[in-house]
């Protein structure tokens, strides 16, 4: 390459690019063989490379190998030069070539070559399947996005992405560093994880994922990817049990609110297999009041059908102590009552909560649904009744009247035990519309009578 032609190229090129892919010289040993291979010279194209130059390829790989040049010449941020006509190709020993250059050929040893996939129906999944293997970065790239469409009927083609996989784990999501082997640099994990999910595949692939995220300095850079491999291990449930013991491993040496550790509760929480060892870490979370992950794991120990008398006693620890256990509490009431074992001692601190506060409309409503054994908190819930505004606890909106008027009739459908409470309230002005409200939802005959008089002693409407 003479010195002119350099002066004309952007200093800002990247140098392995421009080593690989500049000029004349060398150009054909940058482009994979199988790329290059041809009958005939008609079989054989041009095509402009990064930072300029030529490119030998066939003609069936043409506009692929193109779209790669184009993508890692805006990588490479070069400089826009004069366009040159293309050169003459031909067909040499079976291999495009620039009319007037050597023909190089790979002096290392073989590529490793994807397998073929076989058996495919669809035609336009055969048609994916088959640019999958096509060593070319923008060609793969796009075929694993266009494999998202087809779902579980894509599952012939997981030893492709298994091969994909491995090359990137290889290569630790950089460039292959046999140019003769494959087309440009890229990452192919995060797309064959998506690809993944869509099928719905488990082993064996499963299992290579599971040793790579075992391998966790291989992932520990890559934020995205640890999170993508994560997702991946929910959605697959129980069949993700190869990645408990990491997954275990990650959490317990995990801090609060640090990396994707509600992930990791989430996906402990369908590994039943893992209860034994994943109990005791979860305890340990959801029992501190400062880690900002105890809601998940009291709701991970829920799911898994924990100890009552732990979870007993993890209820009545937060409820006892709810500005400091904050987002904990509304994952706490939505398990009452069944979670408390002491009635009395939950009723007692939910009437306490139902006087004010975040969550004393929550309290309110888990109260209604310990039935009978709430009584004692019926003049905290009627003040609230009482309330005209409305109130978010974090996890939901609450109704201040709405609320309590459910949760005093799930108490005492029939409010034989709320008319000594009631009856004052129909001779109050201000609050009678709300006594004939309450009476006339009651089952009870002497309740919805003493509405009914109400009503028509004050003339209400």
């Amino acid at each position: 390459m003479n010195v002119a032609r350099l002066e004309i190229i952007d200093l800002r090129c990247v140098i392995v690019s421009c080593f690989l892919f500049l000029g004349f010289t060398g150009t054909a040993s940058a482009i994979p063989e199988l790329l290059r291979q041809c009958q005939t010279s008609d079989d054989c194209k041009a095509v402009e490379g990064i930072c300029g130059g030529w490119m030998p390829t066939s003609r069936k790989y043409a506009n692929d190998v193109r779209q790669e040049m184009r993508r890692q010449a805006a990588a490479a941020s070069c400089a826009v030069s004069q366009p040159t006509p293309p050169p003459k190709t031909s067909c040499r020993q079976s291999l495009c070539a620039v009319d007037g250059e050597p023909i190089a050929t790979a002096k290392n040893s073989p590529c490793p070559k994807p397998p073929v996939t076989t058996g495919l129906q669809n035609d336009a999944l055969r048609q994916v399947a088959e640019r999958l293997s096509w060593p070319i970065a923008y060609s793969q790239s796009a075929a694993l996005e266009d494999l998202l469409r087809f779902g579980s009927q894509a599952t012939p083609v997981l030893p492709s992405l298994e091969h994909l996989w491995n090359r990137s784990v290889a290569n630790n999501g950089s460039c292959d560093r046999s140019a003769s082997c494959n087309l440009g640099c890229q990452d192919f994990r995060l797309g064959v994880i998506n690809v993944l999910e869509a099928i719905g595949a488990e082993a064996p692939l499963l299992i290579t994922v599971v040793d790579h995220y075992q391998a966790k300095e291989k992932v520990r850079s890559h934020s995205d990817l640890e999170k993508r491999i994560l997702s991946y291990f929910l959605k697959m449930g129980p069949a993700a049990a190869p990645a408990g013991p990491a997954v275990l491993r990650d959490l317990r040496d995990s801090r609060s609110g640090s990396g994707h550790r509600d992930l990791l509760i989430r996906i402990l929480a369908n590994l039943n297999t893992m209860k034994q060892d994943s109990v005791p870490v979860l305890e340990r979370i959801a029992a501190d009041p400062r880690d900002m992950q105890n809601k998940e794991a009291l709701a991970a120990l829920r799911q898994m059908g924990a100890e009552k008398k732990l979870m007993s006693e993890l209820t009545v620890k937060t409820l006892e102590s709810p500005n400091e256990y904050g987002w904990a509490v509304p994952e706490v009431m939505r398990a009452l009552p069944g979670s408390c074992m002491n009635r009395v001692r939950c009723v007692q601190l939910l009437s306490a909560m139902a006087d004010g506060g975040t969550y004393s409309l929550a309290a309110v409503d888990a109260l209604g649904r310990f039935g009978k054994d709430a009584l004692p908190a019926v003049a905290q819930i009627l003040r609230r009744f009482h309330d005209k505004v409305g109130l978010s606890d974090g996890s939901r909106f609450w109704d201040s009247p709405t609320t309590a008027k459910a949760a005093l009739l799930r108490i005492d459908p029939d409010c034989q035990r709320l008319l000594p409470y009631l009856r004052p309230l129909t001779e109050d002005a201000h609050r009678v519309r709300d006594a004939v409200e309450l009476l006339e939802a009651c089952q009870g005959d002497e309740a919805r009578a003493l509405g009914a008089e109400t009503k028509k002693r004050w003339r209400l409407t």
